[in-house]
């Protein structure tokens, strides 16, 4: 704060004030530190969310910049709070079967009482 010699102002041979003009004071109280924001550690990946039509997987993560938290006048935190990454050896691939070509035909055999007779063939489903 200030304060001047002019209450009232010497005159007609009177003498100048004495003492300071100018004072400092402290107002702590008024005031606050800068903080800089900072990054959480990365939470945990989140569960892979698979695409069995492709057999690939996504998961992902965040951190927040909470830590600490930007404050009077701070600066945010520069960088991503969210990340993608994959988890494709988590997935598989779906596929439908496919049956193979017939087998040849076995040997007929033959019930002679009625005349009537037996072969088959086969097929399976790992194609």
């Amino acid at each position: 704060r200030t304060r001047s010699c002019t209450n009232p102002k010497p005159s007609c041979y009177g003498q100048s004030c004495t003492g300071a003009t100018f004072q400092n004071g402290t107002c702590h109280d008024q005031c606050c530190k800068t903080i800089d924001g900072g990054f959480t550690d990365w939470s945990s990946w989140t569960l892979c969310h698979c695409d069995h039509k492709f057999g690939t997987g996504i998961r992902n993560r965040t951190r927040s910049c909470t830590n600490p938290k930007p404050s009077c006048y701070g600066q945010s935190c520069t960088g991503a709070t969210f990340q993608n990454g994959t988890c494709h050896d988590q997935c598989c691939k779906t596929i439908d079967g496919g049956f193979t070509d017939w087998s040849s035909w076995t040997l007929c055999h033959c019930d002679h009482k009625f005349g009537t007779g037996i072969r088959n063939r086969t097929r399976s489903c790992t194609n």
